[in-house]
């Protein structure tokens, strides 16, 4: 995920001055420029996916009509000063703020919005999936200037809370780049057509290795709360995670990302002018297993792997203490919709024989070398797959243990038929929600996203999943979660892993005004108060 080519000055007069050309490779990070890891990003649209990256640049080169914050996330108002809800909660009407701009100086209007939803909803991906099943285009207007209604397909208490992922475009512009009905997506993949706190270094994206921001400084909220916001922001990607540490530790790298091995943390800790910062709550740690492909599309022999992961080595031997908590559902452990009593699985290698006995006499072909799928430069996520390997091989199966980056493994998980039969990431939620999590992972509709690519599918799930978008107040939504989640369970699409403290390197001179929210894993640059 985290992919890094650093820059140097020769650089900084022309980086302060253009950030152009493409640099070469930096010393010192420099009096107000940031200079931060971000996972590889594959393209700057910022409503085609929901990972890391996507978000980082959502956040910052783009704003939405709410934002969360704080952690656990609340929704706070942002291009908009407030909504209201219609009586049935079919009609959800926001009002807009007057005078925002674009960074190319144009005015927002109502229009910007209704094009962006309609353009989410058009590409089915990404975020667009969130809003399908719940808004259709012609549901979306502009009723004045400042003023959008939305006219839900049916009620959905969760509405409001996942209209944040939605990053507001200048559809202006948006629409001059349009090539064959494509939205703008050829063109936006690598340009900026946002109003976020920071702008696109024109020309400085480099898919996979860089991209480079610069202070907006006609932001609407202005910059009067912190004037020690960087100016700019450099951010880069690393293949190994040593390289990330040693470029933070020699002064080249004021924040790292938030995957630190514990090597890295212990080594970052220990030394002076130099911190680490914990925060939970954004993502859970699963195996993914095609279900499509023999033997994995056999329950019982997806049951045997559950049963014969080794749960405890993982947390208290591979992870530093106190960066894990274990989970048993696809679900952060202190959200909503947790199954009472507590459900999952345990290591037992009894029950891993059992359930793999009862595979084979049903036909499955366990003797099938399968291939499990790590992100090149974390060890410990190699060393995952190789504590299911070791207790998998007294089973008669084989599991081969493979690396590939983290652009690779997304692009193979897209299609069953390219997915690895296991693979280990991590899932974010866009949005507090159980939603966020459940229905992306393992709701049919949502198939293709790397966060679906179990390729489970089960209609009494998919029903219970739309049913709680439905139902209107948490108190009724929570059993309906609950019923998915048992059955989701017992059928073991994935292994469920751990909740992950998110681990953060800091130098000093950058550790202050670091916001955390789950939604967006701390990347919101605003608020980051720069010693020099």
């Amino acid at each position: 995920m985290n992919m890094f080519s650093l820059t140097r000055p020769a650089c900084t007069l022309a980086f302060v001055a253009a950030l152009v050309a493409p640099a070469m490779l930096c010393a010192q990070t420099q009096p107000g420029t940031l200079t931060m890891t971000l996972s590889q990003v594959k393209a700057l649209d910022p409503q085609t996916q929901t990972d890391t990256a996507t978000i980082f640049n959502q956040i910052n080169i783009y704003d939405s009509l709410y934002r969360y914050r704080g952690a656990p996330a609340t929704l706070a108002p942002w291009l908009a000063t407030g909504h209201t809800v219609s009586k049935d909660g079919t009609e959800v009407e926001f009002t807009l703020r007057d005078g925002v701009k674009f960074h190319d100086g144009r005015v927002m209007t109502a229009q910007d919005v209704v094009y962006s939803f309609q353009r989410a909803l058009a590409l089915k991906r990404g975020v667009g999936a969130l809003f399908s099943a719940v808004l259709a285009p012609e549901g979306i207007t502009a009723p004045s200037p400042l003023t959008v209604k939305f006219k839900l397909k049916m009620p959905y208490a969760g509405f409001v809370s996942i209209v944040p992922t939605v990053a507001i475009l200048n559809a202006q512009l948006v629409k001059e780049k349009e090539v064959g009905g494509d939205w703008g997506a050829a063109w936006i993949a690598a340009n900026d057509a946002g109003s976020g706190a920071y702008k696109l270094v024109a020309g400085s994206f480099i898919p996979g290795e860089r991209v480079d921001l610069v202070k907006f400084d006609e932001h609407f909220y202005g910059w009067k709360d912190n004037p020690q916001a960087p100016r700019f922001v450099q951010t880069r990607g690393f293949t190994e995670q040593t390289t990330e540490v040693m470029s933070l530790l020699s002064g080249r790298l004021d924040v790292t990302g938030p995957f630190l091995s514990p090597e890295s943390i212990a080594r970052i800790s220990s030394t002076p002018n130099f911190s680490v910062k914990f925060n939970g709550g954004a993502r859970i740690g699963v195996i993914y297993l095609n279900n499509t492909k023999p033997p994995l599309n056999n329950v019982n022999f997806r049951r045997c792997l559950s049963y014969a992961f080794n749960y405890d080595s993982l947390i208290n031997s591979v992870l530093s203490k106190g960066s894990a908590i274990r989970i048993k559902t696809p679900l952060p452990v202190n959200m909503w919709g947790q199954p009472k009593p507590e459900i999952g699985y345990e290591f037992n290698m009894a029950e891993a024989k059992k359930h793999c006995d009862l595979a084979k006499q049903e036909g499955a072909p366990i003797d099938r070398e399968l291939s499990f799928g790590a992100i090149t430069g974390f060890e410990y996520m190699s060393i995952i797959g190789q504590l299911l390997q070791a207790e998998a091989r007294k089973l008669g199966v084989t599991i081969k243990v493979a690396t590939n980056t983290w652009p690779n493994l997304v692009t193979a998980a897209s299609k069953p038929e390219t997915s690895p039969d296991l693979w280990f990431s991590f899932v974010n939620s866009p949005f507090p929600d159980p939603d966020g999590f459940v229905a992306q992972m393992y709701e049919s509709a949502n198939h293709g996203s790397f966060k679906a690519s179990s390729y489970y599918k089960n209609e009494k799930v998919d029903a219970l999943l739309k049913k709680a978008r439905e139902v209107q107040d948490q108190k009724s939504r929570e059993p309906l979660y609950q019923e998915a989640l048992k059955m989701i369970v017992a059928d073991a699409p994935s292994i469920f892993l751990y909740e992950p403290a998110d681990a953060r390197g800091f130098s000093k001179r950058a550790s202050e005004g670091f916001r955390f929210t789950p939604a967006d894993q701390g990347t919101d640059l605003r608020w980051i108060k720069l010693a020099n």
